[in-house]
Protein backbone atom coordinates (compact mmCIF):
# COMPACT_ATOMS: atom_id res chain seq x y z
CA UNK A 1 0.00 0.00 0.00
CA UNK A 2 1.04 3.61 -0.59
CA UNK A 3 0.73 5.99 0.99
CA UNK A 4 -1.82 7.97 -1.09
CA UNK A 5 -3.68 4.57 -0.80
CA UNK A 6 -3.93 5.12 2.79
CA UNK A 7 -4.56 8.23 3.01
CA UNK A 8 -8.15 7.68 0.44
CA UNK A 9 -8.80 5.17 3.04
CA UNK A 10 -8.93 7.45 5.94
CA UNK A 11 -9.85 10.35 4.22
CA UNK A 12 -13.13 7.90 4.61
CA UNK A 13 -12.94 7.86 8.20
CA UNK A 14 -14.81 9.30 11.10
CA UNK A 15 -11.92 12.57 11.72
CA UNK A 16 -12.07 12.00 15.60
CA UNK A 17 -11.75 8.16 15.51
CA UNK A 18 -9.05 6.24 17.20
CA UNK A 19 -6.28 5.11 15.34
CA UNK A 20 -5.06 1.56 16.81
CA UNK A 21 -2.60 -1.38 15.42
CA UNK A 22 -2.99 -5.46 15.95
CA UNK A 23 -1.33 -6.56 19.15
CA UNK A 24 0.90 -8.66 19.92
CA UNK A 25 -0.81 -11.90 20.38
CA UNK A 26 -4.07 -10.48 20.26
CA UNK A 27 -6.04 -7.13 20.95
CA UNK A 28 -5.51 -3.40 19.63
CA UNK A 29 -3.19 -1.05 21.00
CA UNK A 30 -2.91 2.48 20.03
CA UNK A 31 -1.08 4.31 18.12
CA UNK A 32 2.16 6.43 19.22
CA UNK A 33 4.32 7.62 16.01
CA UNK A 34 4.20 7.91 12.70
CA UNK A 35 7.53 8.17 10.68
CA UNK A 36 9.45 8.24 7.62
CA UNK A 37 12.21 4.76 7.25
CA UNK A 38 14.16 2.81 4.94
CA UNK A 39 13.36 -0.51 4.87
CA UNK A 40 14.56 -3.53 3.11
CA UNK A 41 11.83 -5.21 1.82
CA UNK A 42 10.96 -9.29 2.02
CA UNK A 43 14.16 -10.10 4.21
CA UNK A 44 11.89 -12.23 6.39
CA UNK A 45 10.17 -15.91 5.70
CA UNK A 46 9.19 -17.01 8.79
CA UNK A 47 5.58 -16.67 9.94
CA UNK A 48 6.41 -14.75 13.06
CA UNK A 49 8.83 -11.89 12.08
CA UNK A 50 7.55 -9.43 9.96
CA UNK A 51 8.30 -9.51 5.92
CA UNK A 52 10.53 -6.43 5.79
CA UNK A 53 13.05 -5.15 8.13
CA UNK A 54 13.55 -1.20 8.83
CA UNK A 55 17.33 -0.57 7.96
CA UNK A 56 18.91 2.83 7.74
CA UNK A 57 20.44 1.81 4.62
CA UNK A 58 17.49 0.43 2.99
CA UNK A 59 16.63 0.85 -0.65
CA UNK A 60 13.29 1.38 -0.02
CA UNK A 61 11.34 4.47 1.69
CA UNK A 62 8.12 3.55 3.59
CA UNK A 63 5.75 5.15 6.42
CA UNK A 64 5.80 3.45 9.66
CA UNK A 65 2.74 3.60 11.88
CA UNK A 66 4.34 2.48 15.61
CA UNK A 67 2.22 1.06 17.97
CA UNK A 68 2.19 1.27 21.85
CA UNK A 69 5.67 -1.64 22.92
CA UNK A 70 4.28 -2.43 26.34
CA UNK A 71 7.04 -4.70 28.42
CA UNK A 72 4.41 -7.83 30.54
CA UNK A 73 5.45 -8.57 33.79
CA UNK A 74 5.92 -12.48 32.55
CA UNK A 75 8.65 -11.17 30.48
CA UNK A 76 10.24 -9.12 33.22
CA UNK A 77 9.78 -11.57 35.85
CA UNK A 78 11.05 -14.58 34.47
CA UNK A 79 14.17 -12.98 32.92
CA UNK A 80 14.56 -11.98 36.66
CA UNK A 81 13.94 -15.95 38.09
CA UNK A 82 13.75 -17.81 35.18
CA UNK A 83 12.32 -20.50 37.51
CA UNK A 84 9.41 -18.40 38.11
CA UNK A 85 7.62 -19.81 35.22
CA UNK A 86 7.00 -23.07 36.61
CA UNK A 87 5.38 -21.42 40.04
CA UNK A 88 3.01 -19.57 37.64
CA UNK A 89 1.65 -22.41 35.74
CA UNK A 90 -0.93 -23.95 36.72
CA UNK A 91 0.26 -27.86 36.63
CA UNK A 92 -2.98 -29.40 37.07
CA UNK A 93 -4.12 -27.98 34.11
CA UNK A 94 -0.73 -28.60 31.64
CA UNK A 95 -0.88 -32.52 32.90
CA UNK A 96 -4.68 -32.23 32.37
CA UNK A 97 -3.63 -31.50 28.90
CA UNK A 98 -0.93 -33.81 28.37
CA UNK A 99 -3.13 -36.80 29.19
CA UNK A 100 -6.05 -35.71 26.69
CA UNK A 101 -2.97 -35.43 24.02
CA UNK A 102 -2.11 -39.06 24.43
CA UNK A 103 -5.81 -40.41 25.08
CA UNK A 104 -6.41 -38.71 21.44
CA UNK A 105 -2.86 -39.91 20.30
CA UNK A 106 -3.74 -43.72 21.11
CA UNK A 107 -6.86 -43.71 19.65
CA UNK A 108 -5.51 -42.49 16.07
CA UNK A 109 -3.20 -45.55 15.83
Amino acid sequence: MKVKDLLILLSEMPENADVVAKGYEGGVDDIVNVQLVKLNRDVHDEWYYGRHEINKDGDVQAVFIQREERETEEVRDYTKDPHKWLDDQDMDFVVKQIQEKRKSYKKSK
